[in-house]
């Protein structure tokens, strides 16, 4: 048996490896150790920990479960083994161990604050909350138990609690952009127009030398059209931080949105100049570039661009435009839309007499988790509707299961039916294991409609039709469908819609997560009910 100052010096070496990646040099420390010792608790649970986040998740778990069988009272490992199951879909037992981490030591706020995030998840709004307060008063300055209370307030239907969680957060640190971003989408969606981006003046007051700050400020100005506004603030801070990346950047997408499209390319070209191997500033500028008309240039951009990132989405799809634009046959293999657009019937989840009578039920079930807005989203496509939440599919509403429980089998039919070749942007990703990086709801009234957009967080994308109004099923000029091809650049009559599908309810649509798409406005006072999610390969 190795001494205990042996296992103490190979467990601080397999900490620190795998905290820097080196997994398999942290794996090599764990099983050194317990071949000293093989019921040491500490290795037992380092090593599962390790063999997790090296990729086999059910090793982890079996080292974890080990770990705690050698030694039960240990919250932090209690917490690990809930995260972890969290991660496999197993709700109830993750929340489980954060309950068991907290009794067994009342003072460890993380997992007070994991407690609060997992009760919030299943519904039980009041019991996240005293999770989260527990959790904020041991940790008075943390902002993640703000900003999940807000969370859970905004699940509770009380934006105006949400939006002084918020405010204390910023009280804390005015500087965290990410809070900025969260209460002022909060301020949007209900038409508090008077203290929208208000948060920010105060804050850049609070702490004048943080660029960071600034340039979150104007890209939210841009983001909904002050663009004079936007570069007024550049200006200031290119004044007092000098040449920067950053400020450039801003400048080339304030200016671009007032159509100086010459000055706008000088200036993300000097965003690229000065910091290369930025993947957004080679995006941007591609995307002026194409605007422009000048494709060759856009695709050298963006060549660049996939060396850095070659699964990007973006990159596919402006490289796809790039070759469509320029006349180059290989657009058709980036943009088969007869070949990777895919319609499917959902099958019939049991206790229901049809797939109709299911969707009457989902309909009512997804009409509870709307909250009622003002605006549209600030961040998504929607416009003339309301978007749900959070991660809809890590709800665990029956309704909501059954829907996900019958889309994974036409997912899996998807994959199945997929090509095999691995110099394919899409095909090559293929995997029989896939994990949901994203769902959600959408309603959509009189006029409603997507904006052409792609999904920059998947790999396959979706729409799964739950209720249609009648102009949707009688295909009046196309109201209501899906189109694929045409952009969000602006390029008139360079535009291409290269397949349109009319909206069935019970079918759901699949597609490459790249591929440009949006929907058709449709003339009803009926809603138009959809659920969507983004595939990740596992």
């Amino acid at each position: 048996m190795s001494s205990s100052a042996d296992i103490r010096g190979l467990l601080q070496r397999a900490t620190s490896a795998g905290e820097s990646g080196d997994f398999a040099t942290a794996e090599r420390c764990c099983r050194e150790a317990l071949a000293g010792d093989p019921g040491n608790s500490d290795a037992l649970g380092l090593m599962g920990m390790v063999r997790w986040h090296g990729g086999d998740i059910d090793e982890g778990e079996k080292f974890l479960r080990q770990s705690l069988d050698s030694l039960p009272a240990q919250p932090h490992v209690l917490s690990n083994l809930g995260d972890l199951l969290a991660c496999k879909q197993k709700h109830d037992s993750a929340l489980a161990c954060y309950a068991e981490s907290v009794r067994i030591a009342p003072e460890y706020a993380q997992a007070w604050l994991k407690l609060g995030i997992a009760r919030g998840e299943k519904g039980d709004i009041r019991g996240a909350m005293a999770a989260l307060e527990r959790s904020h008063e041991l940790r008075p300055r943390d902002l993640a138990a703000l900003y999940a209370m807000a969370q859970a307030h905004l699940e509770g239907d009380n934006h105006e609690q949400a939006i002084e969680c918020y405010r204390r957060a910023l009280a804390i640190e005015p500087q965290a952009v990410e809070i900025h971003d969260a209460l002022n989408e909060i301020l949007w969606e209900h038409g508090m127009r008077g203290d929208y981006l208000g948060s920010f003046a105060p804050a850049i007051e609070a702490a004048p030398g943080s660029l960071p700050l600034r340039l979150r400020y104007a890209g939210s100005l841009s983001h909904v059209g002050r663009h004079l506004d936007a570069e007024a603030v550049l200006s200031e801070a290119r004044g007092l931080f000098g040449p920067d990346a950053g400020i450039h950047a801003g400048l080339g997408a304030s200016l671009d949105g007032q159509g100086r499209s010459a000055a706008a390319i000088e200036a993300f070209t000097a965003a690229v100049e000065a910091a290369p191997q930025n993947l957004q500033y080679r995006q941007d500028l591609a995307r002026a570039l194409i605007t422009a008309g000048d494709f060759r240039g856009a695709l050298g951009h963006i060549d660049a661009a996939i060396a850095l990132a070659p699964l990007d989405q973006r990159n596919i799809a402006f490289r796809g435009l790039c070759w469509r634009l320029s006349g180059d046959p290989r657009a058709a293999t980036i943009n088969d839309y007869e070949r990777f657009v895919k319609r499917y019937e959902i099958p019939v989840p049991a206790g229901y007499a049809d797939i109709r009578a299911f969707n009457e039920a989902l309909v009512r079930t997804l009409h509870g988790l709307h909250k009622t807005q003002v605006q549209h989203p600030l961040n998504q496509t929607l416009r003339g509707g309301t978007q749900t939440h959070g991660n809809l599919f890590e709800r665990k509403v029956k309704e909501v299961q059954e829907a996900r429980t019958a889309i994974e089998q036409c997912i899996r039919r998807y994959i199945a039916e997929m090509d095999d070749d691995s110099e394919h942007p899409f095909l090559g990703r293929k995997s029989e294991r896939f994990r949901f990086s994203g769902s959600w709801s959408c309603r959509l009234a009189q006029q409603g409609f997507h904006t052409n957009h792609l999904h920059m967080e998947g790999w396959i994308s979706s729409c799964y039709y739950v209720s249609l109004p009648d102009a949707v099923r009688e295909g009046d000029a196309h109201a209501g469908w899906i189109k694929f091809g045409e952009t969000n650049l602006n390029l008139g009559d360079r535009e291409h819609i290269g397949k349109i599908l009319q909206p069935k309810e019970g079918h759901l649509v699949l597609f490459p997560s790249y591929m440009f798409h949006g929907t058709v406005p449709f003339p009803s006072d009926e809603i138009r009910t959809t659920i969507a999610f983004d595939v990740m390969p596992v």
